[in-house]
């Protein structure tokens, strides 16, 4: 009976999300060439830091404040980096500013893609920045705490706000899946910000649970909605 009254409920609403093959067309081309060039990005981003694959007292040499010129340059250069593979990442996991291909996109799908794409993309976008941000680059860890937390506030208040406005069904829940990845990179940011020693995983703890009750909320709502 639920079912049959929420299947009238979206049949019914003037918010409901109709298949436009123009639109489709246009967001997957757009989201094509997005990937290409970001993926270049990511790959110069990677291979920018050549010490990332040197072990771990290297990094955190390189953070010391009476390291020498040249480290301070491997410093900064380590920093630029990952800008460049938090941008790629964040392209991923439908962070601001790189949110814009997300409303056209689920837009223009249908249902089942939609839920594809507002899931997949979260969980491996998100394990990678656990990944790079807690474990991989220690050295720079002070740097990513705070670029995670910017990153995070600006996309929180980006999916929040431009949802207010949105009359489209999947375009509301695009914004929704913005804000999500806001929430997240809240938790990441307080794991990288662990200091060595405290544990760093209470944020890696948090950011799993709220990623798997998206993963099961979004779900439960793109099936409905099919």
């Amino acid at each position: 009976m639920s079912r049959r009254l929420a299947m009238t409920w979206f049949s019914t609403t003037p918010t409901a999300a109709r298949f436009h093959p123009f639109r489709l067309l246009t967001a997957v081309l757009v989201m094509l060439v997005l990937i290409s060039l970001l993926s270049r990005w990511y790959a110069t981003a990677v291979s920018l830091p050549r010490y990332c694959a040197q072990p771990e007292e290297t990094l955190l040499r390189l953070a010391d404040p009476e390291a020498s010129d040249a480290e301070s340059m491997s410093l900064w250069t380590a920093r630029f980096g990952l800008v460049l593979v938090f941008a790629g990442l964040a392209f991923k996991i439908a962070a601001a500013p790189f949110h814009f291909y997300a409303p056209d996109v689920y837009e223009g799908a249908t249902n089942p893609n939609a839920g594809l794409l507002a899931i997949a993309p979260k969980i491996a976008g998100m394990v990678a920045l656990i990944r790079l941000g807690v474990a991989a680059l220690p050295g720079v860890a002070e740097f990513g705490w705070q670029l995670a937390m910017v990153m995070a506030l600006l996309t929180m208040t980006i999916g929040n706000v431009c949802a207010l406005w949105q009359k489209n069904l999947r375009r509301l829940m695009a914004y929704s899946s913005i804000a999500h990845a806001g929430y997240m990179l809240i938790g990441l940011s307080v794991g990288i910000a662990a200091t060595p020693d405290q544990t760093p995983y209470g944020g890696v703890a948090a950011v799993t649970f709220y990623l798997i009750t998206y993963v099961m909320a979004t779900l439960a709502f793109f099936s409905i909605s099919s």
